[in-house]
């Protein structure tokens, strides 16, 4: 489906503003999948509270900016992420352990919407309909499941570390600008 920022609902609970990219340079309309956009509903359904979306589809340029994959979903538009307004860490917690069970429903219905990716983070979901018939899961603690067998280690190393020191980094190169640009002078 074509995403622009516009009003219009999409589900019955979000508006194509709500899924459209946050990124600086986003085109004015964006592809983004309709099995997860359908999955992200569900979710809500589920839950019966409201969620905020928080990213989905990434220009090239701003993926690179906030050191996302170069494999990330979120650039083909098969990714949300998202957390809930209420309760969220409760929210996030009963999601995951409902997902972890090997017959669950949810697990199930996911999978029948084309979801295959989910990255459970400390404050929010990600989703994504990735190209392939098994799941995909990891997350902060890079201790995610192998209770069926079929599940997938994916963690992003270099993500993880940028993640945990991108304030040092970020201190790193601007102090590294700053005497190159004294040098200069």
């Amino acid at each position: 489906m074509q995403i622009r920022n516009v009003n219009t609902l999409v589900t019955e609970n979000f508006t194509e503003a709500e899924l459209y990219s946050n990124a600086p340079d986003a085109p004015d309309a964006h592809f983004l999948d309709d099995n997860v956009i359908e999955a992200l509903q569900y979710i809500r359904d589920l839950s019966g509270k409201p969620i905020r979306v928080t990213s989905t589809y990434r220009t090239p340029t701003y993926n690179t900016l906030i050191g996302g994959s170069s494999t990330s979903q979120h650039l083909v538009g098969r990714a949300i992420d998202f957390h809930w307004l209420q309760d969220n860490e409760v929210e996030l917690q009963r999601f995951k352990a409902e997902f972890l069970k090997t017959d669950s429903p949810l697990r199930q219905n996911l999978f029948d919407m084309g979801v295959r990716g989910i990255g459970f983070y400390e404050t929010f979901l990600h989703i994504d309909t990735r190209p392939t018939d098994e799941w995909s899961t990891w997350g902060d603690d890079n201790s995610m499941i192998a209770q069926d067998g079929y599940t997938a280690y994916v963690y992003d190393v270099s993500l993880g570390f940028f993640r945990d020191y991108r304030n040092y980094i970020a201190l790193a190169v601007l102090a590294l600008s700053v005497y190159l640009l004294i040098r200069t002078i």
